[in-house]
């Protein structure tokens, strides 16, 4: 049976020990099912610690938020290689897909934290909350796997955990911020596509080629697409059906055709469902030659 991006979100957090009682997996059942498609609450203000620039979180698809409190080691905490890394790896694959990367800190010592990030050489925002107003908005859950969290342009919570501990949720991080996994505000519909982005090489002028991809309904309801709209006249999409059955697949057709410019091309199809905020993209490229 296909699992809600609650289940899958839940596996990746159990993988950090090798042993779990009921009740523990049932807390963070609890967890994760409270915190999924929650508004997270921001300051009116946000800065960045080392240059001081106002902080805007409209501009993007997503947001990695993670909070860091005051308790303990700062920087065993924050694991800034490894989120370098990480967001490295999706600047590679986001696409036309933009994110922001805020790690929020309520750090007691600028001097200590003005060493980690120069130390690290750390380029993406990191805010110092002293008066931890963050915190006291939200309230977030005690545990630091769950106070990092993927958002939607709107701030809402689209998944919940911290990919510098856990390679699982690192993957599902990836797979949502690049279309290859989308699913609706509830988490309880996901669309799958193992392979968004085709390169088709070659094609001569005037060509018309077909490329196949099939959309993948990994849930217990059914899916209704919305609207297929793509980047350029040149790409047209077709498909057979506007619902996706529970457990069902979607095939979809994209024929691409130039006949007017040749060079190295990049083209999107974005799938839009009922109920979803972001939707599915898939992209062509290659190169069209005379």
């Amino acid at each position: 049976m296909k699992k809600s991006v609650i289940q899958i979100i839940l596996m990746f957090l159990a993988s950090i020990t090798l042993w779990s009682c009921a009740s523990e997996t049932n807390a963070y059942a609890r967890l994760v099912s409270e915190w999924q498609g929650r508004e997270i609450v921001f300051p009116e203000v946000m800065t960045d610690f080392l240059t001081g620039d106002t902080i805007d979180l409209s501009d993007a698809d997503f947001t990695i938020l993670t909070y860091v409190d005051s308790t303990g080691c700062t920087g065993c905490k924050m694991k800034l290689p490894i989120w370098k890394e990480f967001f490295s790896s999706l600047d590679l694959i986001v696409g036309e897909r933009d994110f922001n990367a805020v790690i929020v800190v309520n750090a007691k010592d600028n001097r200590e934290l003005t060493y980690l990030i120069q130390r690290d050489d750390y380029p993406y925002q990191v805010v110092n909350d002293v008066n931890d107003s963050l915190q006291k908005l939200n309230q977030f859950p005690d545990d630091i796997m769950l106070r990092t969290f993927l958002l939607d342009r709107n701030n809402h919570v689209v998944a919940i955990g911290n990919p510098a501990y856990n390679v699982g949720i690192a993957e599902l991080y990836r797979a949502i911020i690049s279309g290859r996994k989308t699913f609706n505000k509830g988490g309880t519909q996901i669309i799958t596509v193992d392979d968004s982005k085709k390169e088709i090489g070659e094609v001569r002028l005037g060509e018309v080629l077909t490329v196949n991809y099939s959309l993948e309904n990994e849930s217990m309801d059914t899916v209704f697409v919305r609207d297929v709209i793509s980047s350029c006249h040149c790409t047209e999409a077709i498909i057979s059906d506007s619902v996706i059955p529970p457990n069902d697949t979607l095939p979809i057709q994209i024929k691409f055709h130039e006949d007017s410019i040749t060079g190295i091309f990049r083209r999107n199809v974005y799938i839009y469902y009922h109920g979803f905020e972001n939707p599915t993209v898939l992209e062509v490229s290659g190169s069209v030659i005379n």
